[in-house]
């Protein structure tokens, strides 16, 4: 269910609907994706921008969003934000799930 719930906060964020946000959409969002990880407001939209946009492609993508709310939110995601949190190369969530307990 958090899946959808991800993916259905994106696109209402998207108000170009082309799949992206843009700097204008995602200040628009800030209030709103702060409340839901349980953040502080940034002091800085810069930094919290740069965390989101971890490609740096001056855009954030769905893959993106997901990561970053699936990093701060969600302790047991299930097995489809895994694979998107390790498409995009975020390989510490997905680690975690698999570590095998320390002799």
């Amino acid at each position: 269910q958090y899946d959808l719930k991800i993916l259905m906060m994106f696109l209402d964020f998207d108000k170009s609907d082309d799949l992206r946000l843009d700097r204008t959409e995602f200040v628009a969002a800030l209030p709103q994706i702060m409340k839901e990880t349980k953040l502080p407001m940034p002091k800085n939209v810069d930094e919290a921008w740069n965390s989101m946009d971890s490609n740096g492609g001056g855009m954030v993508l769905y893959d993106e969003f997901a990561d970053f709310m699936v990093s701060h939110k969600v302790k047991n995601p299930s097995a489809k934000i895994l694979q998107v949190a390790t498409s995009v190369g975020r390989r510490g969530v997905a680690k975690k799930s698999r570590a095998s307990p320390k002799p």
